[in-house]
């Protein structure tokens, strides 16, 4: 029933379909093969051939845009973001269901498109370095909202998850106002980040 209301939805011909979860892809696979539905879609998980290129769904991601074929991840999964930039999901959530699956998220491309605002080069031990910031707006208000976007750049492969806070603080230190997460959240968490690239905190 969730993937009749998927692919009642207009994805685009020849479109990629992705999960992190093969249960969740499987009933696509019988809906195409089996009973002939929208055979131009192709659905892709983790795991699916052995290999690098294969081992989770960032990866599966990146293999998949690189065919220029449009690409939807099936579901929203928060912590992406860090990685690939998204549009969506393609229709409301009323209108796609309100279940686990079924509201698509276009993925467009890598997160990050240009330098940071403010460029740095500051490393944290010999694994991570951060290589700027930006802040929006650029001046922070008495009751305002300011958004910080951190760049971080691996510089080898992190063996656990880290979090990363931000803390507005006073001349005094009093704190005015942080952020404390776990960037990549569930999806891309810090021990899947690779050597070199730059990621959009």
């Amino acid at each position: 029933t969730t993937w009749e209301g998927i692919l009642s939805q207009p994805i685009p011909e020849g479109s990629l379909l992705l999960s992190n979860d093969r249960d969740e892809m499987v009933p696509q696979w019988y809906l195409k093969y089996v009973e002939g539905v929208r055979p131009d879609l192709v659905g892709l998980f983790p795991g699916l051939q052995p290999g690098d290129e294969w081992a989770n769904v960032s990866q599966v991601i990146g293999r998949a845009l690189r065919t220029g074929r449009p690409v939807y991840a099936i579901k929203q999964m928060p912590g992406l973001s860090v990685k690939f930039a998204q549009q969506g999901p393609l229709l409301p959530a009323a209108t796609a269901g309100e279940g686990r699956l079924g509201l698509l998220m276009r993925i467009v491309g890598p997160a990050v498109s240009k330098a940071p605002d403010r460029p740095l080069a500051l490393a944290y031990a010999d694994a991570l370095k951060l290589v700027g910031y930006d802040l929006d707006p650029t001046m922070a208000t008495a009751g305002g909202t300011l958004a910080v976007t951190l760049y971080w750049q691996p510089q080898r492969k992190m063996a656990r998850v880290y979090s990363t806070f931000v803390h507005v603080v006073d001349a005094d230190g009093t704190v005015l106002g942080q952020s404390d997460q776990r960037p990549g959240g569930a999806y891309y968490p810090t021990n899947l980040w690779r050597p070199g690239e730059v990621l959009r905190d």
